[in-house]
């Protein structure tokens, strides 16, 4: 009996090696990057920004203030002069000593001193120091204020009547209850009253 493939097994051998064939070439085909090919395109290059310079403008300094601190004390030295000594004097005598260099004086009493009653014991401005006119010196006194009488000043311009009771004795003006033209016509406290020295003064005057 002789041995061999039937035509039908030959057939159908040759069909599928022919499918297994297609099916490797269609494998290898795809493994090799077949197909539409997508394109990627380049990023466009994006333009380096320069830095921005900035140039800060010099912050101008502030000009020096012409008016002076609270705690300087400035002086014209053209007008100044050195407050004089007066420690020691009797306070009448300072006081009329410093009123004629055309400054202020006020007169404290009652400092704790071993000076004779009356006497300046402590000055502000200390002697010395550079002052200018008009302004206002702090003398310290041994003992009570003394009494003294009020000076009549009735009919006096009015002026004239407050530089007398200001000056010379050392009063207070409180008030001009009725104006300051005109001469005088009534004080409070009334005249030749004895008061305390450095008392406040009420001064009447009438055109």
């Amino acid at each position: 009996m002789k041995r061999g493939f039937s035509p039908a097994a030959t057939a159908a051998f040759a069909t599928t090696f022919l499918v297994l064939a297609i099916i490797g070439w269609s494998i290898g085909w795809l493994a090799g990057g077949a197909g539409t090919p997508v394109s990627q395109e380049s990023p466009e290059p994006t333009a380096t920004s320069r830095p921005t310079q900035v140039t800060k403008s010099p912050t101008p300094s502030p000009a020096p203030s012409k008016t002076p601190s609270a705690s300087t004390t400035v002086v014209s030295t053209a007008d100044a002069f050195p407050m004089p000594n007066v420690v020691g004097k009797e306070f009448r005598e300072a006081r009329a000593e410093l009123l004629a260099l055309k400054v202020g004086v006020e007169v404290h009493f009652n400092t704790p001193s071993e000076r004779k009653q009356g006497t300046v014991e402590r000055q502000e401005a200390k002697a010395g120091v550079l002052i200018q006119k008009g302004w206002t010196m702090q003398l310290y006194v041994s003992g009570p204020a003394p009494y003294t009488t009020m000076p009549n000043v009735v009919g006096k311009a009015c002026t004239a009547a407050k530089d007398e009771l200001v000056d010379i004795h050392g009063f207070k003006i409180d008030s001009y209850p009725s104006g300051t033209r005109g001469k005088v016509t009534k004080i409070e406290p009334t005249a030749t009253a004895v008061v305390v020295w450095g008392t406040s003064v009420k001064l009447y005057c009438v055109e």
